[in-house]
């Protein structure tokens, strides 16, 4: 060995890229993910003011909750067709074509609101097919993700998708809201250019989205009940399904108790859903760090425990503006559950039938979604609002109970295994 050689000083150590900046310069991934940026901007600000529009249109808030659960219905079932197409379809052809219809129809309806020639009925029918065509391209888009992103980038992937939506909701309800004052159309044009950006970014995906299968029609019942077969045999689908039903319909309830109890006023309403959605992006920030030190069932315990604890509490000081803020932890909460939940199906289910068996699961799942803004608008009009808040928090004590007994949810959520 030489001298040189000798007091050769080693170079440092190079420093290993966080997970976050890795996906970052994923640029496929940086696609779709601007492209529903803008579409979730546009959905975030006709999320508050369709219902306003409803109650305007038709005076009653149970009219409002009908259009609500109408569109809980179409959501519910859309889930089945949605995933037999994302495991067989081009996922590129699929969100091209959801975003080009949505242009279409949201774009007609704005026209329709500005020469007030709008009607519930022609609402019903945007909510109908807004709602389906959305699961169809979030099936798709949950698959293209899985063959864009690396798999132990999924959790940060999930987390900073959800993050997305939650800053966005941040800006999208307050500016509907006073979109909705100036002019009743202005949320539905905004909404229609959102799903044109959307397809622009979408378009530029470099990456193949084409799965290795190809649907055929004799091949259509067989290949969806392969999605059901799955759910039977997959103990954590069957645990989620029957948590996710029941977590469903007590969220899902207090939004619209929420939203019906405050109808009257659009801008503070919005401003009170953009401070929740603030919490909700907090939320997903955390939601990694969370997934990667907690196993699943000690997370989605916890979260029922904090939501129930949190409407108790606003219930007993009997202060309205601490029910409304009741949502700022729930929507904290809600990303953490949703990024758990998500991430574990991409670990812990088969690439190939991903789609049909997530799509089984949420179709169970969602059964008693649709119930849930009717109750509320039902419930409101029958009783107390303390007793709907008392209502409202023995069902979150149900869903922690579900959490907490429900097979199959112990599972690791750091993509090394179980």
């Amino acid at each position: 060995m030489t001298t040189d050689e000798a007091t050769e000083v080693a170079p440092p150590p190079k420093r290993r890229k966080s997970r976050f900046a890795t996906l970052s310069a994923n640029r496929d991934f940086r696609m779709l993910w601007l492209g529903q940026a803008g579409s979730e901007l546009g959905g975030s600000l006709t999320t508050l003011t369709a219902p306003l529009l409803a109650v305007a249109i038709t005076g009653s808030t149970v009219a409002a909750g009908v259009l609500g659960s109408i569109g809980f219905v179409s959501i519910w079932l859309a889930q089945l067709p949605a995933g037999y197409l994302a495991d067989l379809v081009d996922r590129r052809t699929v969100m091209l074509w959801c975003d080009a219809i949505r242009l279409a129809l949201m774009a007609t309806f704005a026209v329709l609101v500005m020469l007030d020639m709008a009607t519930l009925w022609q609402l019903l029918v945007l909510t109908v097919a807004g709602s389906a065509l959305g699961v169809v391209f979030r099936a798709a888009q949950q698959q293209a993700i899985r063959v864009i992103v690396a798999r132990d980038q999924i959790p940060e992937a999930v987390s900073i998708t959800q993050a997305r939506g939650f800053a966005i909701s941040m800006v999208g309800p307050p500016v509907g809201g006073v979109l909705y004052a100036v002019g009743r159309a202005l949320p539905f044009f905004a909404n229609a250019v959102s799903y044109a950006v959307s397809m622009l970014f979408v378009w530029r995906v470099r990456t193949p989205l084409k799965p290795p299968n190809r649907p055929t029609a004799r091949r259509l019942l067989p290949d969806m009940g392969q999605g059901w077969s799955e759910l039977g045999r997959n103990a954590f689908l069957r645990g989620q399904t029957i948590y996710s039903a029941v977590t469903n319909l007590a969220v899902s309830a207090l939004l619209y108790t929420v939203i019906f109890g405050h109808a009257e006023d659009s801008v503070i309403l919005g401003m009170a859903l953009s401070a929740a959605a603030g919490a909700g992006l907090l939320g997903s920030l955390a939601a990694p760090v969370l997934m990667r030190r907690l196993r699943l069932r000690t997370l989605l315990v916890s979260v029922a425990l904090l939501r129930g604890a949190a409407v108790a509490l606003a219930t007993l000081t009997g202060e309205p503006i601490l029910f409304a803020g009741t949502l700022t932890i729930v929507m904290f909460a809600g990303p953490v559950v949703n990024a758990a939940l998500s991430t574990a199906t991409v670990l812990y289910v088969d690439a190939e039938v991903m789609g049909r068996a997530s799509s089984s699961s949420a179709f169970i799942s969602g059964m008693l979604q649709p119930v849930a803004p009717l109750l509320a608008g039902v419930l409101l009009s029958m009783w107390s609002p303390s007793l709907v808040q008392w209502t409202l928090t023995g069902g979150f004590a149900l869903v922690a109970i579900c959490a907490l007994v429900l097979p199959g949810l112990s599972l690791r959520l750091d993509g090394d295994g179980r």
